[in-house]
């Protein structure tokens, strides 16, 4: 093993100093060089000042006294076992310590016995008071400096400033935190028309940002139609404005059926007469429920909300309605492999013998989603059924019990 260079005091058997030396084997804690015995290392000290510095503060902590303004924690209550399995260890050390003391003599000889097996020139006693020598005068001054360290110690960290790191990461942290809450307070107030005008933005912007940065034409290969389909497209328009604008929920239903309507002429004008038929039946539903639920809500006209200014409103409006026709356009124009639409014409009549392809679509390639879709608005319209039921049995128990009051 490796020598050290730390200085160390070298006694004789009688425990006088003879000198220093800084040749030293680790591997002992006693090393014999001749008639001297190498006893004591001049680190060591430092150690027990240390030590008992550390055991003086915290029994400085322990026995201070409390301000008044500092709230104390509430006394726990062990129980009897808990106090006496914490004390008899600590009373019983105590006794044996002192004990072993007074009995010094009988106890070195049990102590000696080992080291004088393994080497019988060691020679060692142990005695219960061996004078005044080097030994004790340094643990005297151990003790001493220790104690005066360890009182003396702050129990309370003052405060440093903070290294520079320190605080740049506390800043920026500090920063993100107040970015975060101030984008939350922003997008995140509670209020209804906020959070669907947000939602529409994004809605609106995604595509007119993919539009912007593609190469894609959406008005390239959009065809003209008749004057009669531009009158009816533009009925619709007014229409859906007039939806937006007027203030009676029950013209705003009667208006957004006429836009359902619309749009089935636009269909039968177009060549697809079943798909005009379906919207004129699905409008009609819808318009009925419309209607139906506005009848029992409380009548009163719709004010539009302060919180959200009309312009922006508008301005909202007027972008997803552009917005999302354009995509819808570039997407038919963005096809770089033919349609499977064309599968389905070649095998309309030859596997379903049928010529209106929606229909062999809709019954025939795709009959298990057709009927998939049924059962569940079947389900659906259960459900509001018994809904509207319930309502109106308990609208009427209430009623009767008023009546009777």
């Amino acid at each position: 093993m490796a020598k050290t260079t730390v200085p160390y005091v070298l006694y004789d058997s009688n425990g006088q100093v003879l000198g220093l030396t800084t040749s030293f084997n680790e591997e002992s804690a006693t090393v014999r060089q001749g008639s001297y015995f190498l006893k004591y290392n001049l680190r060591r000290p430092w150690h027990g000042v240390l030590s008992v510095a550390y055991s003086v503060r915290l029994l400085h902590a322990l026995v201070r006294s409390h301000s008044p303004e500092t709230p104390s924690a509430p006394a726990g209550h062990a129980s009897q076992v808990v106090r006496v399995g914490l004390t008899l260890p600590v009373i019983i050390a105590g006794v044996v310590s002192l004990g072993f003391g007074f009995a010094a003599a009988s106890v070195g000889k049990w102590l000696v016995a080992p080291s004088s097996s393994l080497d019988v020139q060691a020679v060692s006693k142990l005695a219960l008071w061996p004078g005044i020598n080097d030994a004790l005068l340094i643990s005297l001054a151990v003790i001493f400096v220790g104690a005066v360290v360890g009182w003396r110690a702050p129990l309370a960290r003052a405060s440093q400033r903070k290294p520079l790191g320190e605080r740049v990461f506390d800043s920026l942290y500090d920063a993100t935190l107040g970015v975060s809450k101030r984008i939350t307070a922003l997008t995140q107030s509670g209020s209804l028309p906020v959070y669907v005008g947000v939602t529409l933005l994004m809605v609106a912007g995604a595509p007119i940002t993919a539009l912007l940065m593609g190469d894609t034409q959406p008005l390239q290969n959009v065809t003209g139609g008749s004057l009669l389909e531009a009158v009816v497209t533009l009925l619709a328009v007014a229409l859906a404005v007039g939806v937006a604008v007027v203030p009676s929920r029950f013209t705003g239903a009667l208006f957004l059926g006429g836009v359902g309507y619309a749009i089935a002429v636009i269909f039968a004008l177009r060549g697809a007469p079943d798909l005009a038929v379906t919207q004129l039946l699905v409008e009609t539903l819808t318009v009925v429920v419309f209607l139906l639920a506005l009848r029992a809500m409380v009548r009163r006209e719709s004010v539009p909300s302060r919180a959200v200014p009309h312009t922006l409103r508008i301005t909202v409006a007027l972008a997803v309605g552009i917005a999302v026709p354009l995509f819808v356009l570039a997407a038919r124009t963005a096809r770089t492999q033919p349609s499977a639409a064309q599968e389905y014409f070649a095998r309309s009549v030859a596997e379903a013998g049928g010529r209106n392809v929606v229909n062999v679509i809709l019954v025939d390639f795709r009959g298990f989603d057709t009927m998939g879709e049924i059962v569940v608005l079947a389900i659906a319209a259960l459900g509001v059924a018994n809904l509207v039921r319930a309502a109106e049995q308990h609208r009427r128990t209430a009623k009767s019990a008023k009546v009777s009051q």
